[in-house]
């Protein structure tokens, strides 16, 4: 809704800033590493977050300063998913999580979850993605890991980013 903005610090902590003049309205701590990745609630309420250490977790906006337990915010509706941690992204890996970089969730007309990892490969999933080892579509393009996934508004393409290849990649949702 525009009210707030979240940006994730190196230190492991969250600014809340005010939408309108950008005034620092509160601080969330609780990352032990840099935050990586932070969705909004729809209704702008809450926030979840994950770090380079993957840590997973949640906040009230404007926020107490500490985090909140997951189960308060089980049946929250959220925004986006960004996040490589929670429940409706467990099954997602195959053995080691430390393997995905990025997921991105299309928006809930196309119900596909995309993955990005250290080895180049972009996977597609079904959203929500709860049973172990998903069966998934994976493409191969980029030389080595990829840093950034989003799809348009559309849902109609994946834009992808390359690290040390430097390449942005379209790819077509058929």
């Amino acid at each position: 809704d525009g009210a707030h903005l979240a940006a994730g610090c190196k230190d492991g902590s969250i600014d809340l800033l005010r939408g309108e003049d950008l005034a620092l309205v509160g601080v969330c701590k609780g990352h032990t590493g840099p935050v990586v990745q932070i969705d909004w609630a729809a209704d702008g309420s809450k926030l979840q977050s994950s770090s380079g250490d993957l840590e997973h977790l949640h906040w009230t906006v404007p926020s107490s300063g500490h985090p909140i337990s997951a189960s308060a915010c089980r049946d929250v509706e959220w925004s986006s998913w960004t996040c490589p941690l929670g429940w409706p992204v467990r099954g997602i890996c195959d053995s080691d999580s430390t393997e995905i970089l990025e997921v991105v969730r299309s928006s809930d007309a196309l119900d596909v979850l995309a993955t990005v990892d250290e080895f180049g490969r972009v996977r597609l999933v079904r959203w929500p993605c709860v049973r172990e080892a998903a069966s998934a579509i994976v493409a191969l393009g980029h030389s080595n890991h990829v840093v950034r996934a989003r799809f348009t508004a559309d849902d109609e393409v994946l834009l992808t980013a390359g690290g040390h290849d430097c390449c942005v990649m379209q790819w077509r949702i058929v």
